[in-house]
């Protein structure tokens, strides 16, 4: 079974906001990403919320990025979204006296592992539901 792998969220507000970062009109990354203007528009607009690894390589090169820097903010999102409730739950923090960019980059770090796990956990969750889905209809399971 071919599973889908969701894009991140907010990933065509992204796109735009890099693209009026660099004041171009939607034609001028059309020309330099060889995608059509109607496809980066859907992209935008949320509409098509999975493309595929060589529309966002020609959307990443165009706008001078690699793959990871333009989903970056929206992984981000996507982690404090998935940790905003537990967030509440923990101490505050100490003031920060040492090597602030090296904690920063292990805090970072931290999150997007955890936005990865939650992400496999949704899958998982998704893939059990769906299995369930089939055992209620007198189907037989996938198996592993």
């Amino acid at each position: 079974m071919n599973r889908k792998h969701p894009a991140p969220p907010n990933l065509g507000t992204r796109i735009r906001g890099l693209r009026k970062q660099k004041q171009w009109s939607i034609v001028q990354l059309s020309d330099a990403s060889g995608i059509s203007k109607s496809h980066l528009s859907q992209i935008e607009r949320g509409e098509i919320g999975n493309p595929t690894i060589g529309v966002l390589s020609a959307i990443a090169e165009a706008l001078e990025l690699s793959i990871s820097e333009l989903l970056r903010d929206s992984r981000d999102s996507a982690a404090q979204e998935a940790l905003g409730p537990l967030l509440h739950l923990a101490p505050p923090l100490a003031p920060v006296t040492g090597p602030s960019e090296q904690l920063l980059q292990m805090v970072r770090t931290t999150a997007r592992e955890l936005a990865g796990l939650a992400e496999h956990a949704a899958s998982v969750c998704h893939r059990i539901d769906e299995d369930l889905t089939q055992i209620m209809n007198g189907e037989e399971g996938r198996g592993p």
